[in-house]
């Protein structure tokens, strides 16, 4: 299940309710063989991704400490020098900007959840055949559902695949 908030406690709130009207709800959060944090770490140093997936211009690290430093970077190449020393200086990537097929930009986080979700114009001109606004933007939501479902799977791929 797929809930439209980056927040883990209207996440959760929306899960008690689900579970209250239905009598229960088995829903867990996915945990992957490896951790999205040392995977989009991994990236950044190697200056690109694995599978469909590029880097876009956003990346935002932490380091370790007790007083953790962090940088967030925006709206620059992310396989500049000064960008990937801080990776190499041991600090963890913690969201990452990222690109998939050219179709979706979004911003990845070491949670495992998804911020800033654009469609690209490749998406939406797919739907351009469409008679009227109504069929246009169901056939939008068709497309965007069925890449959105096809991106998660390479992800998960590129993570190892969920534990039990």
């Amino acid at each position: 299940m797929l809930v439209d908030t980056a927040s883990r406690n209207r996440s959760e709130n929306l899960l008690v309710k689900l579970r209250e009207a239905l009598g229960g709800l088995e829903a867990r959060l996915p945990h992957t063989k490896q951790s999205p944090g040392s995977l989009m770490t991994e990236w950044l140093l190697l200056g690109e991704c694995g599978g469909g997936f590029e880097l876009d211009c956003d990346v935002a690290l932490r380091g370790v400490g007790n007083v953790a430093p962090k940088v967030r970077v925006s709206l620059k190449n992310l396989t500049d020098e000064d960008v990937v020393r801080h990776a190499q200086n041991g600090m963890t990537v913690t969201e990452l900007g990222l690109v998939w097929r050219d179709r979706i930009a979004f911003v990845l986080t070491d949670e495992l959840t998804f911020k800033r979700i654009r469609w690209l114009d490749t998406v939406l001109e797919e739907s351009e055949g469409a008679d009227d606004a109504q069929s246009k933007a169901y056939a939008e939501q068709i497309i965007m559902c069925s890449m959105l479902e096809i991106m998660l799977a390479e992800l998960l791929e590129q993570l190892g695949g969920l534990t039990e």
